[in-house]
């Protein structure tokens, strides 16, 4: 299993960082007799629960450079050819 550990983000007046444990150890349920909209509403989910996880826990100073990190990774699925 791989472990990443990362720093939190450092107390505020009114919010103290929680340790945070993401685990990804699931495996996706049969979607195969659902709707694509129930399909759609299950992803989005997920990713609500872990941008409130990252956000609330990680260093305000990591967020624009982790949406860059995925966008870069995603970005080649948007690029058509150039002619």
């Amino acid at each position: 299993m791989k472990e990443i550990r990362l720093y939190k983000f450092s107390p505020l007046a009114d919010h103290i960082a929680e340790d945070t444990i993401i685990r990804i150890d699931q495996d996706l349920p049969d979607y195969r007799n659902q709707t694509l909209k129930d399909t759609e509403k299950f992803y989005q989910n997920q990713a609500e629960i872990l941008a409130d996880a990252l956000f609330t826990s990680l260093p305000q100073g990591i967020m624009e450079p982790l949406t860059i990190e995925f966008l870069k990774r995603r970005v080649s699925l948007y690029q058509g050819k150039m002619e």
